[in-house]
């Protein structure tokens, strides 16, 4: 299940900072050329509340919710700082998982949680459709890393059949978001929720039917506990207009979902990158 192909540690660390600063140059090019929108098409008026924020004229229409995404890049580029560090002291390490094997798994893993950014940036900024979708795929794309990679240990396959899994349901979810394709009859957000629940239950499956690995159960509490804070504190009520909301509060509602999500990320990579092989008593590690 293992990469034994370590390959340059940097790799970690340079891929998802390259796709930040690609993603941030095409958002700012955008912005200039006022996001290929005509007057009027494509988004919301001026003075209009969205996702809790009153818009603005301009490039950016609703500042503070695009500006606290940078949570996520900031977090991706942290992960990928982590993972090059894991990678330079390979031999040290007891215990190797897949995601501190290799590089590949966890430059995706970091440059997924750093898109997030300038994806929900792209809906923020803009209020158009298309970034509305960019925005869908940046979510899908990290969700769909988690589920590929649950099933993976889940099923003991090798590390090239996780790109496989992962391959199809990118596929399947740029058929869903950008072509309407729509053969399980399900809402988009249905379908983000299944992704993170079947992850969340593949961990805890895992946990069940492979006592010889173990892993720093607080970091995965961790992030569920940012997300619920996240999803239930802050995103329904910000999303209904009933709390957090611009002109009934002036705490920045969906700009705190933002950040409370990217921490749960870095705490779900934490976690992940402490599973390891069960030591016994007498101190030999189980296969």
């Amino acid at each position: 299940m293992m990469d034994r192909n370590q390959g340059n540690p940097s790799f970690c660390l340079w891929v998802p900072v390259v796709v930040s600063l690609v993603s941030v140059f095409l958002l700012v090019s955008l912005a200039s050329l006022d996001w290929l929108r005509a007057e009027g098409e494509g988004g919301f008026s001026e003075g209009a509340i969205r996702w809790g924020e009153l818009l603005r004229q301009g490039p950016v229409r609703e500042p503070i919710n695009t500006f606290s995404n940078l949570g996520f890049i900031i977090v991706g580029i942290l992960v990928g700082r982590i993972a090059m560090r894991d990678r330079l002291r390979a031999s040290e390490v007891l215990g190797m998982n897949p995601l501190n094997t290799g590089s590949a798994l966890c430059a995706m893993f970091a440059s997924a949680a750093a898109f997030l950014g300038p994806g929900s940036a792209a809906m923020h900024a803009s209020n158009t459709e298309w970034g509305g979708k960019v925005d869908v795929f940046s979510m899908y794309l990290y969700v769909t890393w988690g589920l590929a990679y649950a099933l993976m240990r889940l099923l003991d396959l090798r590390v090239r059949w996780f790109w496989a899994i992962y391959g199809f349901l990118i596929c399947f979810s740029v058929a869903r978001i950008f072509f309407d394709w729509n053969p399980l009859n399900a809402s988009l957000n249905e379908l983000f929720g299944a992704c993170i629940l079947l992850s969340l239950g593949g961990e805890f499956l895992l946990r069940a039917i492979r006592r010889s690995l173990t892993a720093q159960w607080g970091y995965l509490v961790a992030a569920v506990v940012a997300f619920l804070i996240a999803h239930r504190v802050f995103w329904i009520p910000n999303q209904k207009g009933d709390n957090f909301c611009y002109p009934v509060s002036s705490i920045p509602g969906h700009g705190i979902w933002h950040i409370l999500s990217a921490l749960a990320i870095l705490f779900t990579f934490l976690y992940l990158r402490s599973e390891k092989p069960a030591v016994s008593r007498q101190g030999s590690g189980r296969r």
